[in-house]
């Protein structure tokens, strides 16, 4: 899938992260992330997707559509999201994003626009106090 192309026709891929597991761990399963984006109204917000495990790496299902440049990730494994507007300045959004739910425990992806640039961690079980 060429995500830089007008798509040909209908296309079901995925984006693919190498590695089992991301270096990332929280313990927190309700973790908010800082993140700055473009402000312009044809920029596609960041999502926090669920990822798979496959062979070694980690994925989410990508489509692309006949006529449209980019992609779009299947609605089932976005990670339903709560965006918060911290400021604005120099054509830059400074946002804050959760999750609308607790995360269950597992690997995750923050995905916008640009597939090269890419956020994983993985949420694991918190550590018994001894």
């Amino acid at each position: 899938m060429n995500v830089e192309a007008v798509a040909k026709g209908d296309k079901r891929s995925y984006v693919e992260l190498k590695g089992e597991r991301s270096a990332t761990v929280i313990a927190n399963i309700e973790p908010r992330f800082y993140l700055f984006v473009p402000d312009d109204g044809h920029a596609k917000p960041p999502f926090i997707v669920r990822l798979t495990e496959k062979r070694g790496a980690r994925r989410v299902t990508a489509m692309a559509q006949k006529g449209y440049k980019g992609f779009a990730i299947d609605s089932e494994e976005i990670v339903k999201p709560h965006y918060r507007v911290l400021g604005r300045a120099d054509g830059m959004l400074f946002m804050e994003i959760r999750a609308r739910e607790p995360l269950l425990l597992g690997e995750y992806a923050i995905i916008g626009a640009d597939l090269q640039r890419v956020a994983t961690f993985r949420i694991a079980a918190q550590a018994a106090n001894p």
